[in-house]
Order: C-alpha cells, then sequence, then structure tokens
C-alpha cells in the first residue's frame, strides 16, 4: 500500500483513528461545562406547537430553519442526541453540495456497500480511500475530535474547489473562517440567537485584510485574542523562549497553537492554507476542545447542526469558480487484478511479474503464466526483477506494447485517455529506497490536481472506482518514477491489437 507521508496525510489518517474512538454510554458533559445544561431562563414558546423551548433547543430549531432553506436535508433530532457514524458522513456532504453543487457519487464502484454520504465523503478524499470502514463503526457514536476533523478536512476541499484558479497561501480570511466553525461546534449551546461570527478587525489590532498573506504573527494574535474571548486567560510561555520576537501573543501562542524547537517563531512567515502545521487552525480547535473537556465525547446533534449552519453561512457567499473534473479509468481491473502476497514463496518481491500477469489477462490472454510460473522462469535469485527482465517476459509471452521515457502527465494522461494502461516502476514515496511497479489504469483530475488511478498488486482491498485499486498524486508517481525507473511500458488496449 502506498501511505502519505505529507503532514496533511498523517492527519488524515490520525483523523480516521479518531473516528473509531467510540466513547460508552450516554453523551454527559462535566458539570462545570455549560454545553450539556439545559438552562432554566431564557425559553421561549414555539408559536407553531405552543411547545415551550430552552435557549439550546430554539438555537438548533433555528439552524434547522436556515439549513433546510439553503436546501439541506437533515434526519431531525434532539438537541443532545448523538450523532454516529453514518448521521455525520450523511449530513456533510449536504453541507457541501449546498455551497459548491452536487456531487457525482456514480463512478464509486457499484459493489460498495457504502450509504451516498460515505462515497460522496470519499470522493472528496475527506475519508482515504485506502480505509475500510466496517459498518459497525458507521452505526456509533462519533466523538467530538473525529467531527471536528472531518469539519476541518471538509473546509480544505471546499476552498480547494473555491479557489483553484488562486494561490494557495493563507490568509486571515481562511483561519477566521475556520475559528468561527470551531466556536460554533464546541459553543453551541452558550450561543444565544445567531451564530457568534467573528469579523476580521475583532481579532486584530492592526489593519489587515482578509484576503493579503497571512504571517504567523497575525495567526498567533487571532487565535490568542479569540481564546481568551471566549475560553480562558493565557501566559506567555515558561518553557520556550523565543529569539526573533518579544510580541505578546507570539509568547502566549507558542507550546499552545505553535512549536518550535530552536526558539525561533518566524512572525513574518507566510504558508499555505492547507498546511495544518502554519495556518495551526487545528491546533487551535483542539485546544479549545481540551479546555472544555470534550475530546472523549460524543458530539450531539444541536453541535453537529450548530457547525454545519456556520459551514453553509461562511462559505455560502464565496465566489464559486469551480475547476473542470475528469475522471477516466479502465473497468473490470477485478478480473486482471492479481495479489502478489498469495503468488508463491517470493510473494513480497513479485510485484514485477505480477504486473505482467496483469497485463497479459488485461489484453485478454487465456493461456498465460502465472506470476509464479513467471518466477520460477526468471528467478533472479529471489530478488526483484529490473525493467529487462519484464521487457523479455512481455515479449516472450506476446503482450502487446512499447515504452516511453516521457515522463509527464499530459503524455500520460493521453495514453489513458486512449485506453490503455502504463505499467510503471517506482520508489514509493514514504520510502525512497524501495521500488515497487504498478499499473496506472486511469487518472481524476480536478483543475490543474492529476491524480493516478491504479491497479497496484500489493493492495487487495475495495478502491474507490473500483473493487481493487487507489490513488496517488501525479507528482509523486513521477517523482518516484524519475528516481527509480525513468521509463514506463504501453500496455495496449484489445482494440488497439487490431
Amino acid at each position: 500500500m502506498i501511505k502519505p507521508t505529507n503532514y496533511r496525510s498523517y492527519m488524515k489518517l490520525l483523523g480516521l483513528l479518531c473516528a473509531c474512538l467510540i466513547t460508552s454510554g450516554c453523551h454527559q458533559a462535566p458539570t462545570d461545562t455549560p454545553l450539556a445544561t439545559e438552562p432554566e431562563t431564557g425559553q421561549v414558546e414555539n408559536k407553531q406547537t405552543d411547545e415551550v423551548l430552552s435557549p439550546s433547543e430554539k438555537i438548533v430549531q433555528d439552524n434547522l430553519i436556515y439549513l433546510e432553506s439553503e436546501g439541506v436535508t437533515i434526519e431531525k433530532k434532539e438537541a443532545l442526541d448523538e450523532m454516529n457514524g453514518e448521521d455525520m458522513l450523511g449530513l456533510l456532504p449536504e453541507a457541501y453540495e449546498s455551497i459548491i453543487g452536487p456531487i457525482d457519487s456514480s463512478f464509486y464502484h457499484t459493489d460498495s456497500p457504502y450509504s451516498e454520504g460515505v462515497k460522496k465523503m470519499t470522493m472528496l478524499e475527506v475519508i482515504d480511500n485506502y480505509y475500510v470502514m466496517p459498518e459497525s463503526e458507521l452505526d456509533m457514536p462519533v466523538n467530538y475530535g473525529a467531527a471536528s476533523y472531518w469539519l476541518m478536512t471538509l473546509q480544505d476541499v471546499i476552498q480547494d474547489r473555491q479557489k483553484h484558479n488562486q494561490a494557495d497561501e493563507a490568509t486571515p480570511g481562511d483561519l477566521l473562517n475556520r475559528i468561527n466553525v470551531t466556536h460554533s461546534l464546541y459553543l453551541w449551546s452558550e450561543i444565544q440567537g445567531d451564530i457568534n461570527r467573528y469579523e476580521l478587525e475583532e481579532l486584530v489590532e492592526e489593519k489587515v485584510t482578509v484576503n493579503q498573506p497571512l504571517t504567523k504573527l497575525t495567526a498567533a494574535e487571532m487565535m490568542v485574542r479569540a481564546y481568551e474571548d471566549n475560553i480562558a486567560s493565557l501566559e506567555p510561555s515558561v518553557y520556550t523562549e523565543l529569539t526573533d520576537t518579544d510580541n505578546v501573543y507570539t509568547q502566549k501562542a507558542v507550546d499552545t497553537f505553535y512549536f518550535t524547537e530552536d526558539g525561533l517563531f518566524h512572525p513574518e512567515q507566510t504558508g499555505h492554507r492547507d498546511d495544518w502545521g502554519f495556518m495551526s487552525a487545528i491546533n487551535y480547535d483542539e485546544q479549545v476542545r481540551s479546555n472544555l473537556t470534550l475530546d472523549m465525547l460524543n458530539i450531539p446533534f444541536g453541535a453537529a447542526i450548530s457547525a454545519v449552519t456556520a459551514l453553509v453561512k461562511t462559505y455560502k457567499d464565496e465566489t464559486i469558480d469551480l475547476p473542470v473534473e475528469t475522471i477516466v479509468y479502465t473497468e473490470n481491473s477485478d478480473f486482471w487484478h492479481v495479489y502478489q502476497y498469495e503468488t508463491g514463496e517470493y510473494g513480497d518481491v513479485n510485484c514485477m511479474p505480477a504486473v505482467v500477469e496483469m497485463a497479459l489477462r488485461f489484453q485478454g490472454q487465456s493461456n498465460h503464466p502465472t506470476t509464479e510460473e513467471l518466477r520460477n522462469e526468471y528467478p533472479e535469485h529471489g530478488q526483484g526483477w529490473t525493467d529487462g527482465v519484464a521487457e523479455t517476459a512481455m515479449t516472450k509471452y506476446g503482450v502487446h506494447f512499447e515504452d516511453s521515457w516521457d515522463i509527464d502527465s499530459e503524455t500520460m494522461t493521453t495514453y489513458l485517455d486512449k485506453g490503455d494502461l502504463l505499467y510503471v516502476m517506482y520508489f514509493l514515496p514514504e520510502e525512497m529506497s524501495i521500488g515497487h511497479a504498478v499499473l496506472i489504469k486511469g487518472y481524476w483530475q480536478i483543475g490543474n490536481q492529476v491524480n493516478f488511478i491504479i491497479a497496484d498488486p500489493s493492495i487487495n482491498e475495495p478502491g474507490l472506482f473500483s473493487n481493487i485499486d487507489a490513488i496517488i498524486e501525479a507528482e509523486k508517481m513521477m517523482e518516484g518514477m524519475s528516481s527509480h525507473v525513468p521509463r514506463y511500458f504501453i500496455i495496449k488496449n484489445q482494440v488497439e491489437q487490431l
């Protein structure tokens, strides 16, 4: 399996693990936390039913009315009813579609047992397509940590779609949006009436615009002021002495929202909006949740609806210039897929002979050698094959192919558009000393971002587009190819062979 290596991908996997952390018993917040305490005063009358509503119930009712007016379909619950995985993963795509537009899940493989919500969240890559979520987990309550991760990741996806033609440099507006959604998630029962949404000038002293590049100094000031205004006062760190700034906000932010090992804060540093280590909204969210002792508690319906309402209100009015999305892939790979670990004694190094067998199967050859037989014929002392050995085997057994040294996404996607497959050899992104071989069977392009859809002999699990496939960023794949074997084989489709 190809594992992600960047910080955001690591947090994705961590978030998916958080989704599995299910607390026992009913949702019950600590007695010193106002979240789960129904106020005795401030009750209002529901004029439609003559029912007396608590302020929390009134907030939920108002949020439901707003979301329904925006086309978000919701299965109604009581304010403190727990949300399970299916509930959350059904609600969040509804919010996305209200902001951006429909998600086409028709490409998702037809044998998938998952609901539309889970499929759509996977299509958005909020759920990693490597992760197989058991149905039993979807029926379990979701804790605040998992809900927070999904909300944060979904905001990245929304902004990637909305701003695909713009620089991905983080802005004060990006951080402001995430702070507002965080507060709506955790402080929902304290909010009387409308969602408490900050304006930028409330969190910064100097004149700063929402669309200018965000610096770490501005981010520190925004988070410290928002935290102190809503949660608790912060003291300058007693553990880290900053040597490149004496600003009070940076002193309070270090060891709380930011971390450094060399005493340098880099106050004027800018960064990307989806770099969670730079913009640090995820750390802000975690600190708020921890202070309110909500880490292991399950998320109630009222909190989920409050956060989704803030999400829709925050991004609904943003200018939408959607990227063109293209999906091209060769179907029926289940019929020619080979799982290398079931190919005999050398299964752990049989990726290349397995890909040769897949190429033979793909081209419809019924009388072909198995991977194990290919290994026995070309033993290579039990080591991995070279591209020369693979070329010899494919030539001998009649694979129709040609080779290319042209490693660029435009050329490679042109072959895939024709229905050809690409036999590639590359270093794994997470371990640039380990070679691997796969068949690229298609691509998924959103704007300028190209992802290859691969048939990987080391994977035997349900994928996104068929029962067995995986996704890898084209740039990472091509980097790994260039560092390992800088050529590839074009396996011709059956029409081209005629």
